[in-house]
């Protein structure tokens, strides 16, 4: 990180809302570039909906002052901010847990995804292999498939998956 963006005019917006979901036993999340910024060049994005309620569509930005407020001002512009009630309940959720009750909670919603990626990845196991490569991720939601054989899957897509 520091290598890439030192002595340049680069801001860096973080858009990281699985870093709750570290599947590894044990597992740390991976360091955010915010953690590393020394420069006040990341604006970084969290969000709940991932590990509370998928439609709950609550999030939060952290970085410079100033950059936050600008993002606060086109809320304001655009969307009239986040709904007070989703707000509320989130807070009053937070509080209730504490850090404790919240660190737990993470771990159950770390156990639920890891159980469907474990399932899913069997049935790859089962059904994909000879069609496909892919690596065991570690955290969020995502497998990236290489097809064997196939350089450009943009032709396959386009005559097999949409319809």
């Amino acid at each position: 990180y520091q290598r890439r963006v030192h002595g340049h005019d680069v801001l860096i917006l973080e858009d990281d809302p699985y870093i709750w979901l570290t599947l590894e036993s044990g597992g740390d999340p991976i360091p955010s570039y915010f953690s590393m910024d020394t420069e006040q060049r990341v604006l970084r994005c969290d969000s709940f909906s991932k590990v509370l309620s998928p439609g709950l569509r609550l999030g939060w930005v952290s970085g410079p002052a100033e950059l936050v407020e600008n993002v606060q001002l086109d809320m304001q512009a655009t969307s009239m901010h986040a709904t007070g009630l989703a707000q509320g309940i989130v807070q009053e959720l937070l509080v209730g847990l504490g850090t404790e009750g919240w660190n737990a909670h993470l771990k159950q919603a770390q156990d639920v995804y890891r159980k469907k990626r474990d399932f899913f990845l069997r049935l790859c196991d089962e059904h994909l292999k000879p069609y496909a490569h892919w690596r065991c991720p570690t955290a969020g939601m995502f497998v990236w498939f290489e097809l064997i054989g196939v350089k450009d899957s943009s032709k396959l897509i386009e005559e097999k998956a949409l319809i």
